[in-house]
Formats: C-alpha cells, sequence, structure tokens
C-alpha cells in the first residue's frame, strides 16, 4: 500500500479513529515517507489501552519495530491524519446521509414519468444540509 491507501483507509472510518488506529497508520505512513519496502515494513504496539496518551514516551518505550521511524516523523503524521479525518466530516454525513441506491433509482424513475425534481431535490438537500468544509 502507498501513503494514500493508508489517508484513505482512516478518512473512510465512520467513527472517529481512536490513539491506537492514528499510531498504527502514521507508523505504516512514516515507514512509507521513510523508503522502508512493503514486505518488511511492520510493527508491534504493547501496553496500549483505552486513555493512554500516545506521546513521545509511550512511542519509545512500547513500539517496537525493525524498521521503527522517529517520533517525531510519526506526530507530524498523526497530526496530518487528524486533520484529513476532520476534513472529510462532511462525505461522511453525506454518505449516511443519501438515499439507498434502489430508493435514489426509484426517485429518478418517478421523476421521468411524473415530470417531478424529487430525486434532485433529495440529492440537493443532503448536500446543503452538510456542506463542504
Amino acid at each position: 500500500m502507498d501513503r494514500n491507501d493508508y489517508i484513505k483507509k482512516v478518512i473512510d472510518f465512520q467513527t472517529e479513529p481512536n490513539d491506537f488506529d492514528y499510531l498504527s497508520y502514521a507508523i505504516s505512513i512514516a515507514q512509507v515517507d521513510n523508503n522502508i519496502a512493503d514486505e518488511i515494513r511492520s510493527s508491534s504496539i504493547g501496553n496500549w489501552e483505552d486513555g493512554i496518551a500516545i506521546n513521545e514516551t509511550f512511542y519509545n518505550e512500547n513500539v517496537s519495530s525493525e524498521n521503527k521511524p522517529s517520533w517525531s516523523d510519526v506526530n507530524a503524521v498523526i497530526s496530518e491524519l487528524k486533520t484529513a479525518y476532520a476534513n472529510k466530516d462532511y462525505s461522511r454525513k453525506r454518505a449516511y446521509n443519501y438515499p439507498t441506491i434502489t430508493k435514489q433509482l426509484e426517485m429518478m424513475y418517478d421523476d421521468q414519468i411524473n415530470g417531478t425534481t424529487t430525486w434532485k431535490d433529495a440529492i440537493a438537500k443532503v448536500k446543503a444540509d452538510n456542506p463542504k468544509a
């Protein structure tokens, strides 16, 4: 996987990723950024529980990897991932609120037969209710 694949996976989470998720993906991205070959990218994170602060001390004491990136590289990627996730909030809300594809097709068919704009109105409402940031 490349850097953008990892970022897309985080952006596509339906609920906010936890700190462990951010750390895991950030390590992988930092390894990509440091040109670590795909087949030797790996890391192991120990002693993590919900609520534990992910910081340099935790990282140095609990993350092991043959190709461990620096904390500053990983921390910068964590910030990037959190920003990317927040910037796509509108997209996740739209995806959740759009009618199903079956319902949209039914609306389009009915609009063609009846000369109405039900489908366009439904899509416009979802977009208006969830504007791009």
